[in-house]
Protein backbone atom coordinates (compact mmCIF):
# COMPACT_ATOMS: atom_id res chain seq x y z
CA UNK A 1 0.00 0.00 0.00
CA UNK A 2 1.22 3.52 -1.03
CA UNK A 3 2.43 5.87 1.88
CA UNK A 4 0.75 9.54 2.30
CA UNK A 5 1.53 12.58 4.90
CA UNK A 6 -1.68 13.18 7.06
CA UNK A 7 -2.23 15.34 9.96
CA UNK A 8 -2.79 13.63 12.96
CA UNK A 9 -3.23 13.38 16.87
CA UNK A 10 -0.72 11.81 19.13
CA UNK A 11 -1.90 10.54 22.33
CA UNK A 12 -0.70 8.46 25.07
CA UNK A 13 -0.84 4.83 24.19
CA UNK A 14 -2.98 3.29 27.32
CA UNK A 15 -5.51 6.53 25.78
CA UNK A 16 -5.48 5.33 22.72
CA UNK A 17 -8.61 3.26 22.32
CA UNK A 18 -10.56 5.76 24.44
CA UNK A 19 -9.45 8.63 21.57
CA UNK A 20 -10.44 6.67 18.87
CA UNK A 21 -13.85 6.43 20.35
CA UNK A 22 -14.04 9.71 20.92
CA UNK A 23 -13.15 10.82 17.46
CA UNK A 24 -14.98 8.47 15.94
CA UNK A 25 -18.23 9.20 17.31
CA UNK A 26 -17.96 12.62 15.99
CA UNK A 27 -17.05 11.68 12.06
CA UNK A 28 -13.14 13.50 13.40
CA UNK A 29 -11.28 10.71 11.98
CA UNK A 30 -10.09 9.95 8.10
CA UNK A 31 -11.02 6.15 6.98
CA UNK A 32 -8.55 6.39 3.67
CA UNK A 33 -5.38 5.63 6.14
CA UNK A 34 -4.82 3.64 8.87
CA UNK A 35 -4.06 4.16 12.05
CA UNK A 36 -0.66 3.28 13.51
CA UNK A 37 1.05 2.61 16.88
CA UNK A 38 4.57 2.56 18.65
CA UNK A 39 5.65 1.41 21.55
CA UNK A 40 4.20 4.89 23.25
CA UNK A 41 1.78 6.56 21.51
CA UNK A 42 -1.12 6.02 19.22
CA UNK A 43 -1.57 8.29 15.71
CA UNK A 44 -4.52 8.70 14.65
CA UNK A 45 -5.23 10.45 10.87
CA UNK A 46 -7.76 13.10 11.12
CA UNK A 47 -10.81 14.21 9.13
CA UNK A 48 -12.13 17.85 11.17
CA UNK A 49 -10.15 20.89 11.46
CA UNK A 50 -7.50 21.35 14.51
CA UNK A 51 -9.08 23.37 16.57
CA UNK A 52 -12.50 21.34 16.31
CA UNK A 53 -10.78 18.43 17.20
CA UNK A 54 -8.75 20.21 19.77
CA UNK A 55 -12.13 21.45 21.60
CA UNK A 56 -13.40 17.97 21.53
CA UNK A 57 -10.07 16.48 23.42
CA UNK A 58 -9.89 19.39 26.18
CA UNK A 59 -14.19 19.17 26.82
CA UNK A 60 -13.88 15.20 27.07
CA UNK A 61 -10.54 15.16 29.54
CA UNK A 62 -8.87 18.26 30.51
CA UNK A 63 -5.67 16.24 31.77
CA UNK A 64 -5.26 14.30 28.31
CA UNK A 65 -2.13 15.10 26.37
CA UNK A 66 -2.01 15.34 22.77
CA UNK A 67 -0.18 16.58 19.89
CA UNK A 68 -0.61 17.60 16.84
CA UNK A 69 1.26 16.38 13.95
CA UNK A 70 2.09 15.45 10.24
CA UNK A 71 3.52 11.89 9.68
CA UNK A 72 3.70 9.22 7.26
CA UNK A 73 0.39 6.69 7.28
CA UNK A 74 -0.57 3.60 4.69
CA UNK A 75 -3.15 4.32 2.70
CA UNK A 76 -6.19 2.35 2.75
CA UNK A 77 -8.14 1.10 -0.15
CA UNK A 78 -10.60 -0.92 0.05
CA UNK A 79 -14.34 -1.32 -1.44
CA UNK A 80 -17.01 0.03 1.00
CA UNK A 81 -20.12 -0.91 1.59
CA UNK A 82 -22.03 2.36 0.32
CA UNK A 83 -19.90 1.97 -2.76
CA UNK A 84 -20.77 -1.63 -3.42
CA UNK A 85 -24.93 -0.91 -2.61
CA UNK A 86 -25.02 2.62 -3.88
CA UNK A 87 -26.45 3.63 -0.66
CA UNK A 88 -25.43 3.68 2.73
CA UNK A 89 -27.05 1.46 5.70
CA UNK A 90 -26.84 2.40 9.23
CA UNK A 91 -25.75 0.06 10.80
CA UNK A 92 -23.04 -1.37 13.82
CA UNK A 93 -21.07 -4.12 14.96
CA UNK A 94 -21.05 -5.78 17.77
CA UNK A 95 -18.00 -8.67 17.59
CA UNK A 96 -18.65 -10.68 14.85
CA UNK A 97 -22.66 -9.61 14.17
CA UNK A 98 -23.37 -6.28 12.46
CA UNK A 99 -26.34 -4.84 13.27
CA UNK A 100 -28.47 -3.42 10.71
CA UNK A 101 -30.26 0.07 11.90
CA UNK A 102 -32.35 1.58 9.39
CA UNK A 103 -32.32 1.29 5.52
CA UNK A 104 -33.75 3.69 2.87
CA UNK A 105 -37.47 3.87 2.93
CA UNK A 106 -39.43 1.06 1.18
CA UNK A 107 -42.57 0.95 -0.44
CA UNK A 108 -43.73 -2.29 1.23
CA UNK A 109 -42.05 -5.16 3.16
CA UNK A 110 -40.78 -7.03 0.36
CA UNK A 111 -39.02 -4.71 -0.56
CA UNK A 112 -37.35 -3.90 2.23
CA UNK A 113 -36.82 -7.57 2.63
CA UNK A 114 -34.74 -7.39 -0.80
CA UNK A 115 -32.87 -3.89 0.45
CA UNK A 116 -31.98 -5.30 3.67
CA UNK A 117 -30.55 -8.82 2.10
CA UNK A 118 -28.62 -6.66 -0.28
CA UNK A 119 -27.37 -4.44 2.51
CA UNK A 120 -26.77 -7.91 4.61
CA UNK A 121 -24.45 -8.68 1.30
CA UNK A 122 -22.34 -6.17 0.97
CA UNK A 123 -21.44 -5.70 4.70
CA UNK A 124 -20.36 -9.39 4.72
CA UNK A 125 -18.55 -8.66 1.62
CA UNK A 126 -16.80 -5.37 3.36
CA UNK A 127 -16.03 -6.38 6.71
CA UNK A 128 -14.62 -10.01 6.54
CA UNK A 129 -14.15 -10.15 10.84
CA UNK A 130 -18.53 -10.19 10.71
CA UNK A 131 -20.25 -13.73 10.54
CA UNK A 132 -23.59 -12.56 11.50
CA UNK A 133 -26.09 -9.60 9.94
CA UNK A 134 -29.39 -8.97 11.66
CA UNK A 135 -31.72 -6.01 11.94
CA UNK A 136 -34.16 -4.91 14.50
CA UNK A 137 -37.28 -6.58 15.04
CA UNK A 138 -38.71 -4.61 17.99
CA UNK A 139 -38.15 -1.90 20.00
CA UNK A 140 -36.58 -2.31 23.55
CA UNK A 141 -39.55 -3.42 26.03
CA UNK A 142 -39.87 -5.16 29.24
CA UNK A 143 -38.46 -4.62 32.44
CA UNK A 144 -35.56 -6.68 31.26
CA UNK A 145 -34.53 -4.07 28.34
CA UNK A 146 -34.50 -6.01 25.28
CA UNK A 147 -35.40 -6.78 22.01
CA UNK A 148 -35.67 -8.96 18.93
CA UNK A 149 -33.71 -9.71 15.91
CA UNK A 150 -34.21 -11.19 12.74
CA UNK A 151 -31.32 -12.72 11.26
CA UNK A 152 -30.97 -11.78 7.76
CA UNK A 153 -27.55 -13.20 6.48
CA UNK A 154 -24.77 -15.95 8.15
CA UNK A 155 -24.84 -17.67 11.13
CA UNK A 156 -27.61 -18.48 12.24
CA UNK A 157 -27.37 -17.00 16.14
CA UNK A 158 -27.25 -13.15 18.33
CA UNK A 159 -24.61 -14.69 20.62
CA UNK A 160 -21.34 -12.82 20.43
CA UNK A 161 -17.91 -11.79 22.05
CA UNK A 162 -17.72 -7.87 21.96
CA UNK A 163 -13.72 -6.53 22.53
CA UNK A 164 -13.62 -2.84 24.03
CA UNK A 165 -10.77 -1.35 25.85
CA UNK A 166 -8.38 -3.76 26.08
CA UNK A 167 -11.99 -6.34 27.72
CA UNK A 168 -14.17 -8.84 26.42
CA UNK A 169 -17.55 -9.00 26.76
CA UNK A 170 -19.79 -11.98 25.93
CA UNK A 171 -23.04 -10.61 24.84
CA UNK A 172 -26.80 -12.75 23.48
CA UNK A 173 -28.32 -9.41 21.88
CA UNK A 174 -31.42 -10.90 22.30
CA UNK A 175 -30.99 -11.61 26.25
CA UNK A 176 -29.51 -8.85 27.85
CA UNK A 177 -29.16 -5.02 26.01
CA UNK A 178 -25.75 -3.94 24.86
CA UNK A 179 -25.05 -0.78 23.21
CA UNK A 180 -21.52 -0.78 21.45
CA UNK A 181 -21.80 3.29 20.66
CA UNK A 182 -21.46 4.00 24.42
CA UNK A 183 -17.57 2.59 24.56
CA UNK A 184 -15.74 6.01 25.29
CA UNK A 185 -18.57 6.64 27.90
CA UNK A 186 -16.86 3.15 29.68
CA UNK A 187 -13.68 4.48 28.80
CA UNK A 188 -14.53 8.03 30.20
CA UNK A 189 -16.09 7.15 33.58
CA UNK A 190 -13.24 4.43 34.62
CA UNK A 191 -10.74 6.97 34.00
CA UNK A 192 -12.48 9.25 36.84
CA UNK A 193 -12.44 6.61 39.59
CA UNK A 194 -10.25 7.03 42.01
CA UNK A 195 -8.50 4.01 43.95
CA UNK A 196 -10.36 3.07 47.02
CA UNK A 197 -13.37 3.91 46.03
CA UNK A 198 -16.74 1.80 46.14
CA UNK A 199 -18.32 2.07 42.68
CA UNK A 200 -22.34 0.72 42.23
CA UNK A 201 -23.41 0.14 38.94
CA UNK A 202 -27.49 0.29 39.34
CA UNK A 203 -28.45 -1.37 36.24
CA UNK A 204 -25.31 -3.58 34.81
CA UNK A 205 -26.14 -5.63 32.21
CA UNK A 206 -23.86 -8.13 31.13
CA UNK A 207 -20.56 -5.88 32.97
CA UNK A 208 -19.35 -3.49 30.36
CA UNK A 209 -19.52 -0.41 32.95
CA UNK A 210 -18.89 -2.70 36.23
CA UNK A 211 -15.83 -4.47 34.55
CA UNK A 212 -13.89 -1.42 33.64
CA UNK A 213 -14.40 0.35 36.56
CA UNK A 214 -13.22 -2.69 38.80
CA UNK A 215 -9.71 -1.86 37.01
CA UNK A 216 -9.27 1.00 39.27
CA UNK A 217 -12.02 0.66 42.08
CA UNK A 218 -11.48 -1.11 44.98
CA UNK A 219 -15.16 -2.57 45.43
CA UNK A 220 -17.66 -2.30 42.65
CA UNK A 221 -21.70 -3.81 43.15
CA UNK A 222 -23.16 -4.60 39.77
CA UNK A 223 -26.71 -4.96 40.20
CA UNK A 224 -29.24 -6.17 37.38
CA UNK A 225 -32.64 -7.76 37.44
CA UNK A 226 -32.45 -9.34 34.50
CA UNK A 227 -31.11 -13.01 35.22
CA UNK A 228 -29.47 -13.55 31.65
CA UNK A 229 -27.38 -10.12 31.89
CA UNK A 230 -26.72 -11.50 35.09
CA UNK A 231 -25.30 -14.81 33.82
CA UNK A 232 -23.39 -13.02 31.29
CA UNK A 233 -21.70 -10.62 33.62
CA UNK A 234 -20.97 -13.61 35.68
CA UNK A 235 -19.26 -15.37 32.95
CA UNK A 236 -17.37 -11.91 31.53
CA UNK A 237 -16.39 -11.63 35.30
CA UNK A 238 -14.41 -14.63 34.16
CA UNK A 239 -13.28 -13.67 30.96
CA UNK A 240 -11.63 -10.86 31.80
CA UNK A 241 -10.09 -12.55 35.33
CA UNK A 242 -11.98 -9.63 37.74
CA UNK A 243 -12.62 -10.49 41.37
CA UNK A 244 -13.19 -7.12 42.78
CA UNK A 245 -17.28 -7.04 41.50
CA UNK A 246 -19.91 -8.33 43.94
CA UNK A 247 -22.83 -9.98 41.59
CA UNK A 248 -26.76 -8.68 43.11
CA UNK A 249 -29.66 -9.60 41.16
CA UNK A 250 -33.08 -8.27 41.71
CA UNK A 251 -34.78 -5.09 41.87
CA UNK A 252 -32.64 -1.97 42.66
CA UNK A 253 -35.39 -0.59 44.49
CA UNK A 254 -35.58 -3.36 47.33
CA UNK A 255 -31.63 -4.06 47.13
CA UNK A 256 -30.92 -0.22 47.65
CA UNK A 257 -32.23 -0.58 51.31
CA UNK A 258 -29.51 -3.13 52.02
CA UNK A 259 -26.94 -0.63 50.50
CA UNK A 260 -27.37 2.27 52.90
CA UNK A 261 -24.54 5.07 52.41
CA UNK A 262 -22.46 2.87 50.62
CA UNK A 263 -21.08 4.36 47.34
CA UNK A 264 -18.41 7.01 46.37
CA UNK A 265 -19.05 6.44 43.38
CA UNK A 266 -23.23 5.84 41.32
CA UNK A 267 -23.68 4.96 37.50
CA UNK A 268 -27.45 5.24 36.47
CA UNK A 269 -27.06 4.29 32.87
CA UNK A 270 -30.70 3.63 32.19
CA UNK A 271 -31.60 7.21 30.15
CA UNK A 272 -35.23 6.44 30.11
CA UNK A 273 -35.65 5.98 33.81
CA UNK A 274 -33.02 6.33 35.88
CA UNK A 275 -34.58 9.52 37.22
CA UNK A 276 -37.72 7.39 38.56
CA UNK A 277 -34.84 5.32 40.68
CA UNK A 278 -32.88 8.63 41.90
CA UNK A 279 -34.01 8.30 45.30
CA UNK A 280 -32.63 4.68 45.62
CA UNK A 281 -29.59 6.36 43.85
CA UNK A 282 -29.68 8.86 46.73
CA UNK A 283 -30.17 6.10 49.50
CA UNK A 284 -27.06 4.22 48.93
CA UNK A 285 -24.60 7.70 48.36
CA UNK A 286 -21.71 8.75 50.85
CA UNK A 287 -21.63 12.20 51.53
CA UNK A 288 -19.45 13.66 48.54
CA UNK A 289 -20.64 10.40 46.22
CA UNK A 290 -20.14 11.35 42.01
CA UNK A 291 -23.26 10.12 40.44
CA UNK A 292 -23.10 9.81 36.79
CA UNK A 293 -26.75 10.15 35.62
CA UNK A 294 -28.12 9.21 32.24
CA UNK A 295 -31.32 10.62 30.51
CA UNK A 296 -32.49 11.19 27.26
CA UNK A 297 -33.84 15.11 26.12
CA UNK A 298 -35.63 16.12 23.26
CA UNK A 299 -33.97 19.30 21.34
CA UNK A 300 -37.08 20.58 19.84
CA UNK A 301 -38.12 24.36 21.43
CA UNK A 302 -41.21 24.73 23.34
CA UNK A 303 -43.57 25.15 19.87
CA UNK A 304 -42.80 22.32 18.35
CA UNK A 305 -40.26 23.61 16.34
CA UNK A 306 -36.45 22.37 15.14
CA UNK A 307 -33.53 23.97 16.43
CA UNK A 308 -29.75 24.63 15.30
CA UNK A 309 -27.85 21.62 16.45
CA UNK A 310 -25.91 23.00 18.25
CA UNK A 311 -28.43 24.82 19.74
CA UNK A 312 -30.47 21.64 20.38
CA UNK A 313 -27.52 19.79 21.95
CA UNK A 314 -27.44 22.39 24.67
CA UNK A 315 -30.78 22.76 25.27
CA UNK A 316 -31.04 18.64 26.06
CA UNK A 317 -27.99 19.16 27.89
CA UNK A 318 -29.48 21.99 29.98
CA UNK A 319 -32.57 20.12 30.21
CA UNK A 320 -30.67 16.79 31.99
CA UNK A 321 -28.93 18.96 34.10
CA UNK A 322 -31.81 20.87 35.68
CA UNK A 323 -33.79 17.38 35.69
CA UNK A 324 -31.33 15.64 38.00
CA UNK A 325 -30.17 19.14 40.02
CA UNK A 326 -33.73 19.74 40.65
CA UNK A 327 -34.79 15.82 41.80
CA UNK A 328 -31.50 15.54 43.54
CA UNK A 329 -32.31 18.91 46.04
CA UNK A 330 -36.17 17.63 46.00
CA UNK A 331 -34.89 15.23 48.28
CA UNK A 332 -33.14 17.42 50.35
CA UNK A 333 -29.53 16.92 49.01
CA UNK A 334 -27.40 19.37 47.88
CA UNK A 335 -26.25 18.94 44.26
CA UNK A 336 -22.79 20.13 42.59
CA UNK A 337 -22.64 19.58 38.54
CA UNK A 338 -19.18 18.76 37.81
CA UNK A 339 -19.56 17.90 34.20
CA UNK A 340 -22.50 17.31 31.58
CA UNK A 341 -22.11 16.26 27.60
CA UNK A 342 -23.60 14.98 24.53
CA UNK A 343 -23.04 11.09 24.27
CA UNK A 344 -24.87 10.17 21.48
CA UNK A 345 -27.92 11.05 19.44
CA UNK A 346 -31.01 8.74 20.36
CA UNK A 347 -33.47 10.21 17.41
CA UNK A 348 -33.45 13.31 15.17
CA UNK A 349 -34.41 15.89 17.96
CA UNK A 350 -33.55 13.85 20.91
CA UNK A 351 -29.71 13.13 22.66
CA UNK A 352 -28.61 10.97 25.51
CA UNK A 353 -26.92 13.03 28.07
CA UNK A 354 -24.46 12.26 30.52
CA UNK A 355 -24.52 14.49 33.78
CA UNK A 356 -21.28 14.09 36.57
CA UNK A 357 -22.61 15.30 39.69
CA UNK A 358 -21.63 15.55 43.39
CA UNK A 359 -23.86 14.48 45.99
CA UNK A 360 -23.35 16.85 49.26
CA UNK A 361 -25.55 15.67 52.86
CA UNK A 362 -28.85 16.88 53.27
CA UNK A 363 -29.20 20.63 52.48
Amino acid sequence: MPVVKAFCVRVPKRRGEEVRWLLSERGLLRRDVRARADSNFVYLPLEGLKEEVEKVLKGASPALEFEFLIEDFEAVRRETVEGLLGFRPSYEVVGDIAVITALPLCDDEAEERQVAERAAAAILKVHKNVKVVVRRASAVSGVYRTRRFEIIAGERRTETVHKENGFKFLVDLERAYFNPRLGYERARVSALVKGGETVVDMFAGVGTFAIQVARRAARVIAIDINPDAICYLRRNLELNKVTNVEVLEGDVRELSKRLRGIADRIIMNLPHDAFALLENALEMAKDGCVLHYYAVKSAVDAGGGKVRSSEGVRKAIGAAVEELRGGVEAHGFRCEILNARRVKQYAPHAYIVAVDAKIGGRA
